[in-house]
Parts: C-alpha cells; sequence; structure tokens
C-alpha cells in the first residue's frame, strides 16, 4: 500500500507540471489566435476603410478641377467643334464626380461616419450642385459670345464655390489621415502586448519543463 501511495505521489508530481504546460500551450494559442485577428481586423480597416477613402477624395478632387478647367476653357474656344468637344468632357467629369461622391457618401453611411457624411452634403454636394448650375450659366454666355459675364461667373461664384469643395476635401483628408495613423498605433499597441504576452508563455513553458526534469 505504501508502494501504491508513492507511486501515486510520483505520478502527480510528473502531472502537475505537464497538466500547467497543456494549460500553457492551450492559452497561448487562443491568445495568438485573437491577436491575429485583431491586427487583421485592423489591417482591413486601413485598407478598406482609409486607403478607399483617399482614393475617392482624390478622384473627387481631381474631377472638380477638371469640370472648373473645361468650363473655362469653353470660354475660350474659337469654334464650335471646341465648343462641344469641351461640353462633352464636361458632362462626362460631371458623372465620374456625382458616382463617387454616392461612393463616399455609402461609405460613410455603411462604417457610421456620420461626420465625414455631413461635410460630403452640406459642403461638398451643396456647393457642386451650385456650381453646377452656374456652370450652365457660363456656358450659355459663352455660347453667346458674352466673354464678359461668362468670365464674371468663372472667376466669382464659380471660384467660390470650387474653394468651398476644395477646403472641404482637404479636411476631408485630414480626417482620414488622422484615422489611419490611430489604427496603425492599435495595430502596434496589439503587436506590443502579443509580444509581451507571447514572451510570458515562453518563460513560463520552460520553466515548466525544467520542473519535469529535475523534480
Amino acid at each position: 500500500k505504501k508502494g501504491n501511495k508513492n507511486n501515486i505521489g510520483i505520478k502527480t508530481v510528473i502531472l502537475i507540471p505537464i497538466i500547467i504546460l497543456g494549460l500553457v500551450t492551450l492559452i497561448s494559442n487562443v491568445k495568438a489566435i485573437s491577436n491575429i485577428r485583431r491586427v487583421n481586423t485592423g489591417a482591413t480597416e486601413i485598407t478598406d476603410v482609409f486607403m478607399k477613402n483617399t482614393i475617392l477624395l482624390s478622384e473627387i478632387q481631381k474631377s472638380e478641377q477638371s469640370i472648373h478647367r473645361d468650363a473655362l476653357s469653353h470660354i475660350v474656344a474659337i469654334n464650335l467643334d471646341t465648343m462641344i468637344e469641351k461640353v462633352n468632357a464636361l458632362r462626362s467629369e460631371e458623372k465620374v464626380m456625382d458616382e463617387n461622391i454616392k461612393k463616399y457618401k455609402e461609405i460613410c453611411i455603411k462604417n457610421g461616419d456620420n461626420k465625414s457624411k455631413t461635410i460630403v452634403s452640406s459642403v461638398i454636394e451643396k456647393n457642386y450642385n451650385k456650381m453646377k448650375y452656374e456652370i450652365e450659366n457660363l456656358l450659355a454666355y459663352s455660347a453667346a459670345g458674352s466673354k464678359d459675364e461668362a468670365y464674371a461667373l468663372a472667376n466669382g461664384r464659380i471660384a467660390t464655390y470650387s474653394d468651398k469643395i476644395q477646403l472641404a476635401i482637404q479636411r476631408l483628408n485630414n480626417m482620414t489621415d488622422k484615422g489611419a495613423s490611430k489604427s496603425a498605433k492599435n495595430l502596434t499597441n496589439i503587436y506590443k502586448s502579443a509580444l509581451v504576452s507571447n514572451t510570458l508563455f515562453i518563460v513560463i513553458g520552460i520553466i515548466v519543463i525544467l520542473m519535469v526534469l529535475f523534480c
């Protein structure tokens, strides 16, 4: 009976460190999987949200500048064919800008970004619609040969609306950059936390193995 008790005691001494090692390994794996998921989520956010926002804002900015430029080019056009060409280019760019504004608003709604959506709706879209209206007047003046009136619109109301759109785009870009920086910082913190946790689990694992070998 005494021998059996000794055997049970030895088995217990051996099994306890093994069980601890198993638990440490299990916890370590669960923690690693959790960290990987968090890193993937953060990386996806940077790629899918911030990069898409930056690209769309760049496209909206280029379209607005092209529309403004085509309107000015219509004024200085010396023949009917060139005027028609500029109008067609302007209409094409307006469609692109309309579509990109729509896409940007959809991304804002999807991500619950009400602040950016408000800026797009109340500043960019509002001034863009006013700009399009005045461009129609500009084209009418230009086609009728009233160059002074056309230039007055281009350098007055249209330029004002254009400036407001560009400032709003810059503001949204700044917000996007801050969001991306914040997400990148979170990824760094997750990495540091994972590094500390994994190091701790490795040390514990080594201690348990030494206990099994020498105890």
